[in-house]
């Protein structure tokens, strides 16, 4: 329940029909509600086409303790910015939380994406050392 964090990965689309990216399962068997952020940094390079928000995020699908589900949490980036840009989300949902699979997503569009530096981390006492200006939000 400390850290995941995860290499740079990249994901490049020549057909707006499929998708890439990258997943991967953290189960964290909580036994007590607490806050998590998923946070990470991306570049588009290159891309066209109009896919909604969360086609270009960090994406959460959460399996709580008692097999109960909440799908489809994300952090969308920009795909018109240049550069470098970050996208975070506080994942806080009052109860234990049993696994979480994180996808860097990137579909319905052409061009690439590089993720990097993606994380989990604990929010321990409700104390985030969070810059959030900028913050991604939905």
């Amino acid at each position: 329940e400390s850290n995941v964090s995860s290499p740079a990965c990249l994901a490049k689309l020549d057909n707006i029909g499929k998708v890439a990216g990258a997943a991967q399962e953290v189960v964290l068997r909580q036994r007590e509600p607490n806050p998590l952020l998923l946070h990470g940094w991306s570049r588009a390079l290159n891309v066209s086409g109009a896919g909604e928000l969360v086609d270009y995020s960090l994406y959460a699908d959460i399996t709580f303790m008692d097999w109960s589900h909440a799908w489809g949490e994300y952090a969308p980036f920009d795909q018109t910015k240049d550069g470098w840009q970050r996208a975070f989300g506080v994942l806080d949902f009052g109860k234990p939380i049993y696994s979480i699979v994180v996808v860097l997503m990137f579909r319905w569009r052409t061009g690439a994406a590089v993720f990097d530096d993606v994380s989990l981390s604990s929010l321990q006492d409700g104390v985030c050392g969070c810059d959030f200006d900028g913050m991604a939000a939905r």
